[in-house]
């Protein structure tokens, strides 16, 4: 095992206790972390970009779908796991770029209200519909959580069934992201504050 990635974990655990024991924080005891669940890992040193890989200590080089040229210095690496079994790495990049300048002059101004019935509202009266991705995928949903119960615990239909089930979750959450972020680059681009 790499020791900087083991060292991060202690460091993790070490900063969630201190939360939770911090009379200022009012932070929950520290959840252990489950075997299916989502899992990160942390790395720092000794990473390279390979063409169509990322090479990182202890390990051969592993295949990756790179999709953006990544210039500047590498800083760090943050290999997550999701519960469906996918593996995702987040790169720190150090370019070297100032941050950009706040504008002088505003000109666009505009107030948004999270409604319960719409999902926004404008201050020009533009309403935006609730799209309700989990009402929509309910059946769905209801069908493979009952198929995972009936299910015998340890047995390789369990995971299976599990499996599906969290494929399910995370195809409606993916759906919500999209439509988030689809949302908020057009406010941000009919917008300036």
């Amino acid at each position: 095992f790499d020791s900087i990635s083991l060292q991060q974990s202690i460091i993790n655990l070490d900063k969630a206790f201190s939360n939770f024991f911090s009379p200022k924080l009012k932070a929950k005891f520290p959840k252990f972390k489950r075997k299916h669940g989502y899992q990160s890992s942390y790395h720092c040193t000794g990473l390279k970009i390979l063409e169509n890989a990322i090479k990182i200590p202890k390990c051969k080089p592993i295949k990756a779908k790179i999709h953006r040229e990544i210039s500047g210095t590498l800083k760090s690496i943050t290999i997550s796991k999701s519960s469906t079994g996918k593996f995702y790495a987040s790169i720190l990049v150090d370019c070297g770029n100032e941050a950009p300048a706040k504008p002088k002059h505003i000109t666009k101004l505009s107030g948004f209200d999270l409604g319960l019935t719409d999902f926004l509202i404008s201050d020009k009266g533009e309403k935006i519909a609730n799209p309700r991705f989990l009402i929509n995928a309910y059946k769905n949903l209801r069908r493979k959580q009952k198929a995972l119960s009936r299910c015998k615990k340890g047995s390789r239909n369990r995971a299976k069934a599990r499996l599906l089930l969290a494929k399910a979750h995370e195809r409606v959450a993916n759906a919500r992201n999209d439509f988030q972020h689809q949302l908020s680059k057009r406010i941000i681009d009919e917008n300036q504050a």
